[in-house]
C-alpha cells in the first residue's frame, strides 16, 4: 500500500495480492480514524459480496472468482463495541461486462486499487438493531 495524505483525505494506493478490508482496516487503526467515508476504483479477484435478506435476518452471499474492474467502491468508518468497523458496498463488472454488485465482505487487489478517504473530525458509533438484524448508525 501507498499513501499520500492531502489536507485532510487520505488518498491510497493498494497494491497486488492485498485484501481490501484488512488493509484498510489496519490503516485505520493506526491513523486512529473513528469516523469518515471511504470511496474507490480498482481492479481484483476473489470477491465475497452479499445482499442483506431483511425477513430472515442474514447475508446471502455469493463468491465471484474472477478477476473484475471495481466500478465503484463506497463506504464509511464507524466505531462497533470499541472496534474500527468498515461497511462497504461494492459494484464489479465482470470479464463479459456484466454487473454485479453488494456488500463487501472480501476481495484481493489485481492490479490496483485506488482508495480516498476522508476521516471525519469525531467518532461515529454504530449498535444493534433487534429489529432490523444489523448493527446500524447510532446517531
Amino acid at each position: 500500500m501507498r499513501v499520500k495524505k492531502i489536507r485532510n483525505f487520505y488518498v491510497m494506493r493498494l497494491v497486488k495480492g492485498e485484501e481490501i478490508l484488512t488493509t484498510l482496516k489496519d490503516f485505520l487503526k493506526e491513523k486512529k480514524i473513528k469516523g469518515g467515508m471511504i470511496f474507490g476504483i480498482g481492479a481484483g479477484k476473489e470477491f465475497t459480496i452479499g445482499y442483506y435478506d431483511l425477513v430472515r435476518k442474514h447475508y446471502i452471499k455469493r463468491f465471484i472468482k474472477e478477476e473484475c474492474e471495481i466500478i465503484s467502491l463506497l463506504g464509511n468508518i464507524t466505531l462497533l463495541e470499541g472496534d474500527v468497523f468498515i461497511h462497504c458496498h461494492i459494484l464489479l463488472s465482470l470479464p463479459n461486462f456484466s454487473t454485479i454488485g453488494g456488500h463487501l465482505f472480501s476481495g484481493t487487489i489485481t492490479a490496483t486499487g485506488e482508495i480516498f478517504i476522508h476521516p471525519f473530525p469525531i467518532k461515529i458509533l454504530r449498535q444493534k438493531s433487534e429489529e432490523i438484524g444489523l448493527n446500524l448508525l447510532d446517531l
